[in-house]
């Protein structure tokens, strides 16, 4: 199920996700050979209709627009399910129980989201929100190069 998210939901989501890596897809630049279609870079700043990722020593602005983008952007997280259990003992040691949530994040984990109230998107997953995969760089690249063998 695809969930219709604005410019500000979309940045409200990345800036809980700064220092995470990102896997950005080219829609444009590709077919005219003007750059990689795919990069990894990491999430660095948000302002309110854009992203800020460094991709090698390069920072680049990529604006999160409710119609057309040039980019498609997610997230590289990790699910839940890989929390071991040396992780989950130091969460439940930190002085505040609300600090976990941050804890999981700024460890690259997906964690709910909460937008605003009765926003249809709250307690969904950034991936469920397709705004993230769980792969990593390699598989994504392995991935896309079968897609297009195939």
């Amino acid at each position: 199920m695809a969930f219709s998210l604005t410019t500000w939901d979309r940045i409200k989501i990345f800036s809980k996700f700064i220092g995470q890596k990102v896997w950005i897809r080219s829609l444009h630049g590709y077919l005219y050979g003007k750059e990689r279609e795919h990069q990894f870079g990491i999430l660095t700043g948000v302002k309110t209709d854009a992203i800020q990722v460094k991709i090698d020593n390069h920072r680049l602005w990529i604006h999160q627009d409710d119609g057309f983008s040039l980019y498609e952007v997610k997230l590289l997280l990790k699910p839940l399910s890989q929390l071991t259990p040396e992780i989950m003992k130091t969460a439940n040691e930190l002085p505040v129980v609300v600090f976990i949530t941050q804890y999981y994040t700024n460890l690259g984990f997906d964690m709910p989201v909460f937008l605003e109230p009765h926003s249809p998107s709250n307690c969904k997953y950034v991936r469920e929100l397709e705004m993230a995969d769980y792969r990593s760089e390699k598989e994504i690249l392995e991935a896309e190069t079968t897609a297009v063998i195939s």
